[in-house]
């Protein structure tokens, strides 16, 4: 009976102990590459911090792309913003960058040296979700983009 007792203990100290916090947090979220390649155009924006909330997600914003190419693991990135006069859109041009993914990061290296990366939220086989922590004028922000394939 005590033999029975203490396998019982130790299966259940397994079954305990193989349930970790890591099992539900998406920083252990592991992302294959080809996932992510492809043309995926902005959906919507959204931009966190001081306690706000602001969604970006007008004509203009909507019509802004990403490129990742899986081939040479270059991307083009093309933004668009509305300025003041009404359905009007500013055009902020290409930007030229290569890239690598690791795990649920992506990381970028701009033709201009600038680097940065982006944590894949989650990723389907129609939309790509993106975030990333900033400070702007000494305040913290998070910015998550909504991608669709394009």
């Amino acid at each position: 009976m005590k033999l029975k007792l203490f396998f019982l203990f130790i299966a259940a100290f397994l079954a305990i102990g193989s349930c970790s916090s890591r099992d539900n947090n998406d920083n252990y979220l592991v992302v294959e590459p080809a996932e992510v390649y492809g043309n995926w155009r902005l959906e919507s924006l959204t931009i966190e911090g001081n306690g706000q909330k602001k969604v970006f997600n007008d004509q203009c914003f909507q019509r802004s792309t990403i490129l990742f190419n899986g081939a040479d693991n270059k991307g083009v990135e093309r933004g668009y913003e509305s300025i003041s006069t009404p359905g009007t859109c500013k055009d902020s041009g290409n930007l030229n960058f290569t890239f690598s993914i690791e795990r649920n990061t992506i990381y970028q290296t701009y033709t201009g040296g600038q680097k940065d990366e982006a944590k894949i939220e989650g990723v389907t086989n129609t939309t790509l979700v993106i975030s990333q922590n900033k400070t702007i004028d000494n305040i913290k922000v998070k910015a998550t983009m909504k991608y669709i394939k394009a």
